[in-house]
């Protein structure tokens, strides 16, 4: 599904000076799987996301998603390619001016879907994070924990294979950043691969799922996650 091949990115600023974000990284991650990647704050974890969403490309070495090299992709084939990779930030980027409808449904408007399949695919979408029931509210009016499950919600809304997090419970509470992972764990039941960036010490001791650990753009350690020792809900 997503391979990895002795993969590095190099970043120039406007001086020249050149700095490495991600040095001959080298893993496979299976169609889905669900996998942890963690590490210090600048060891290269949201690099490696943008590289699956195909808004960087590898300095060197090889990208392979769904047996495919994005890393050679033409420009103009990337479009297509982020259809069907869908990503949850830290902060929702929510229109705060639209109701939940509205924001779930924009994707497929913007790539040419009918306002009636829209509607149709965004209310199914917001069915499954449990939040139908609330489609004409703005996002004001939601918790954070609310708000994240709406943009869960946008991110699939396209059906993609693959969906990105980068730090999705950043600004959580403990229980609420369990249910979120608990939202994004549905989806991998049925198939879709995901990969959550974070740091939280506590979700990765609590979800029994394998662990990408980056160190100064290098990876540090591939292993699978600890056995969770108490329910998935609630605290310890």
């Amino acid at each position: 599904m997503i391979e990895f091949k002795h993969v590095s990115k190099t970043f120039t600023d406007n001086r020249r000076h050149t700095q490495t974000a991600l040095h001959d990284v080298s893993f496979q991650i299976d169609k889905g799987e669900l996998v942890f990647l963690t590490g210090h704050s600048g060891a290269g974890k949201s690099t490696l996301l943008s590289l699956i969403a195909g808004l960087e490309q590898p300095t060197q070495g090889s990208l392979l998603i769904q047996g495919t090299d994005i890393s050679r992709l033409p420009r103009q084939a990337l479009p297509y390619l982020r259809r069907h990779v869908g990503v949850v930030f830290q902060e929702q980027k929510l229109l705060a001016d639209r109701s939940l409808l509205e924001n779930v449904r924009l994707p497929l408007l913007v790539t040419g879907h009918s306002l009636t399949e829209a509607n149709t695919r965004a209310r199914a979408a917001l069915d499954k994070v449990g939040l139908l029931a609330r489609e004409q509210l703005k996002p004001a009016a939601l918790s954070g924990g609310d708000q994240q499950r709406v943009a869960i919600a946008r991110a699939l809304v396209n059906r993609p294979a693959i969906l990105l997090a980068d730090e999705p419970t950043a600004n959580l509470d403990r229980d609420t950043a369990i249910h979120v992972i608990e939202v994004l764990r549905d989806f991998v039941r049925v198939g879709v691969t995901a990969i959550i960036a974070t740091h939280d010490e506590f979700l990765l001791s609590r979800f029994p799922t394998r662990i990408l650990t980056l160190a100064q753009g290098r990876l540090a350690t591939d292993r699978p996650g600890p056995v969770a020792s108490a329910p998935l809900r609630g605290h310890a």
